[in-house]
Parts: structure tokens; C-alpha cells; sequence
């Protein structure tokens, strides 16, 4: 009978947290998060689907059409949930198990209360012909899918809700391109989070657009003696605000490990 109590229990739990699959998603990113999910076995409901915002027509995707994921975990003792958007980088979206499944590991640990929500890019691994892309092209597309997805997954009403907008890698021109185009100025979000993701101009065009108005903190983790540092030495003049908090990283940190990492390390999941 005990062990029967324990099956049923162990049962429930884990259809509890079962994947929601919408049709039509690539079978490949299904099988992917399926196996984290195993490995993992965390208590964290995952969504994955088509979300408004981010289902235009793509005719450079294997399925013409990219995909969102939405992790969502609650704790009960929290005061405040996070609620992440995540920009992956250049060919992203597929590598659930060694990033984002163990900092959300760690999160639950810690006893924090978040949903985060990693849209496909434009230059996911499931994309071909990725330079030169734009993510949200569309005015007002950022705010469609983040409002989206609060809707598929409501927020608890009895935490205060933190909005953090942040971006590995290519992401950064994710972070851009919603300052810029996509209504992301807006939003208002509490937090950035640039995850060695300040190539070219991006952080420069941002910070133009309205990001030196609008956060309460904006964190830029960056690989010393990269592209990445030579770009935040331009803005360093006008970077001198006290939400701006620049994190150069020497060894042994790198790109990659700055990636799988970089939500454990920011200041506002400590």
C-alpha cells in the first residue's frame, strides 16, 4: 500500500509539471526539452508554443514558423516573482539542458519565484542564413509577446512582479532591435541584463534609444580584451550612473561559461 501511496504521489507530481506542447512545434526542440526535463526533473511547468509577438512568418526556419518557451516556477514564500524574457544567442534555443536547466535549479534553490520566457530568435539553430537579421521588426511586438505570455502563464497576484530583459551573445541585438522597433522603451522593465552581448553598436543604440531613462538597473557582463569590452568603453563617459553596473570577466570565465551562467551571477537573483 505505501509503495502504491508513493507511485500515485510521484505520478502526480510529475504530470503536474508535464511539458505543454501546442502542434506544430519542430520535433527536434520537443524531444530536446523533453530529455532536460528528465534529466532535471525540476518542479517547473513548461510551456512550449506559438506565441503572439513572435510567430511571424519565417521562411528561413525549418518549420517557417519559430517556437517559444516559457519556464514557470512559483514559490510560495517569495515576495517578488521574476518575470525573464531571455534573448539566446547565434545558434541558440536548442541547448536547454546545459544552460537554463541548471540556473533554474540553482533559482529554485534559492528559493526565488520566476517564469522565464526565451523566444526563438532569428538566428536560432533551427535557421538558416542568420547575418543581418532583425529580431522585433514590428512596432510594438516585444510588448505582444511579453503581454502574451504573462496570459498563458498568469503571474501570481500576490508577489510584486519584476520584469528583467536580457540577452546572450546575439541577444544583445535582440535587446536593441525591442529598444529600437519593438516597444520595449515602453515597457519599462526593472533590470537588463547584457550576458557578453555588447557587439558592434548595440549597447551604444540602446542606450540612445531610452535605456539610459528607464531601468533600475542595467548589468553589462563582458569578456576582457574582447569586442565585447571595446564597445562598452565608448559609452563608459555616459555610463557613469549609479544603475549601471559594468562586470568585466577574466579567466577562467568565457563566452560560453558566461552564457550557462550568467542568471546566478547577476545581482538581482543573488
Amino acid at each position: 500500500m505505501k509503495f502504491l501511496l508513493t507511485s500515485l504521489l510521484s505520478f502526480l507530481a510529475s504530470s503536474a509539471f508535464a511539458l505543454d506542447v501546442q502542434q506544430g512545434v519542430l520535433p527536434s526542440t520537443v524531444s530536446e526539452v523533453r530529455a532536460a526535463e528528465v534529466k532535471f526533473n525540476l518542479p517547473v511547468k513548461t510551456w512550449l508554443g506559438f506565441l503572439p509577438g513572435n510567430d511571424e512568418h519565417d521562411p528561413l526556419h525549418k518549420d517557417r514558423k519559430r517556437s517559444t518557451l516559457i519556464f514557470h516556477h512559483e514559490e510560495p514564500k517569495a515576495d517578488r516573482h521574476y518575470l525573464i524574457i531571455w534573448s539566446h544567442g547565434m545558434g541558440g534555443y536548442h541547448n536547454f539542458s546545459s544552460n537554463m536547466y541548471p540556473q533554474m535549479k540553482e533559482l529554485i534553490r534559492r528559493g526565488k519565484s520566476f517564469t522565464i520566457v526565451e523566444p526563438e530568435m532569428p538566428w536560432s539553430c533551427n535557421v538558416s542564413h542568420i547575418d543581418g537579421r532583425k529580431s522585433w521588426s514590428k512596432s510594438g511586438s516585444f510588448e505582444l509577446l511579453v503581454e502574451s505570455a504573462k496570459k498563458q502563464v498568469p503571474m501570481p497576484r500576490d508577489k510584486k512582479l519584476v520584469l528583467i530583459v536580457g540577452g546572450h551573445s546575439r541577444g544583445g541585438k535582440s535587446i536593441k532591435d525591442a529598444l529600437v522597433t519593438g516597444g520595449l522603451c515602453r515597457m519599462n522593465p526593472d533590470w537588463f541584463i547584457w550576458s557578453d552581448a555588447t557587439y558592434s553598436k548595440w549597447l551604444e543604440q540602446s542606450w540612445n534609444a531610452c535605456l539610459k531613462n528607464i531601468p533600475d538597473r542595467v548589468e553589462i557582463f563582458y569578456i576582457k580584451g574582447t569586442g565585447t569590452e571595446n564597445s562598452v568603453k565608448i559609452l563608459k563617459g555616459d555610463m557613469h550612473f549609479d544603475f549601471v553596473h559594468v562586470h568585466p570577466l577574466g579567466l577562467p570565465w568565457y563566452h560560453g561559461k558566461v552564457g550557462d551562467n550568467v542568471l546566478l551571477i547577476s545581482e538581482v537573483l543573488k
